[in-house]
């Protein structure tokens, strides 16, 4: 997901007037939404899904309209509590939701279940 801050900052460049690379961002919503793209980590908030959430939840507030379809936000934000529930339910964590980044739990901001649950939250 290396290219989404590059599609985000072409997006608030032109005003959201530039169809191609909001097509680009959706294309990789679409993608992640639909499957595990690396295993391991792909939940967290500076490579993974919770980052795509937060690009996508900044733009609506800067462009100030919906250039990322509900759809596309929706699939992503499902396939992030199906993975924190499938790997809490695997783990027998005491709690509904967990993630974990390359084996191990954080619960920091960055990689961790707070950065997560802020943008489930969002």
């Amino acid at each position: 997901m290396g290219s989404l801050s590059v599609y985000v900052v072409a997006i608030l460049y032109e005003g959201g007037n530039e169809q191609e690379p909001i097509d680009r961002l959706i294309e990789s919503g679409n993608l992640i939404a639909s499957k595990d793209v690396s295993g391991e980590g792909d939940d967290e908030l500076l490579a993974g899904r919770a980052g795509f959430l937060a690009a996508a939840l900044t733009l609506r507030e800067h462009i100030k309209k919906k250039i990322i379809p509900d759809h596309c936000i929706r699939g992503v934000l499902n396939k992030m509590i199906d993975s924190g529930r499938r790997y809490a339910a695997a783990g027998r964590f005491p709690v509904p939701l967990m993630y974990r980044y390359y084996g191990r739990h954080y619960l920091g901001a960055a990689h961790g279940v707070m950065g997560i649950l802020q943008m489930l939250l969002w």
